[in-house]
């Protein structure tokens, strides 16, 4: 009975959920003592990770809207609103650039 619940909460935690998008988290198939096998387990971490900070920044985009709406104008809050959004953007942008330059030199030095 124990096991069955162990399993269960295992396989909750294997996937994060939000609305139709699903992060899970990466099952390695490949060997790591194998080029072939290491790149697709670095794959699979980097897709895992781009997904989940893309999902983190969409969520401080909207937070930073939300603090724009309700700053009723304090200058204040508007900057750091302005501020959180930036960052947000910045951060998505670097994730992004950063698996696309990783999958770049291991496709060309390694396959």
């Amino acid at each position: 009975m124990r096991k069955d619940s162990f399993q269960k909460s295992l396989t909750r935690l294997s996937a994060l959920t939000i609305g139709e998008y699903v992060i899970e988290i990466p099952q390695f198939h490949g060997a790591w003592n194998t080029i072939a096998g290491a790149v697709d387990n670095i794959r699979l971490i980097l897709n895992w990770f781009v997904g989940f900070s893309v999902v983190l920044a969409v969520g401080f985009i909207i937070y930073s809207g939300i603090q724009f709406m309700t700053s009723a104008g304090d200058a204040e809050k508007v900057a750091s609103a302005r501020k959180m959004l930036t960052a947000a953007v910045v951060g998505m942008t670097i994730v992004l650039l950063s698996r696309t330059i990783i999958m770049f030199f291991i496709e060309s030095f390694l396959e």
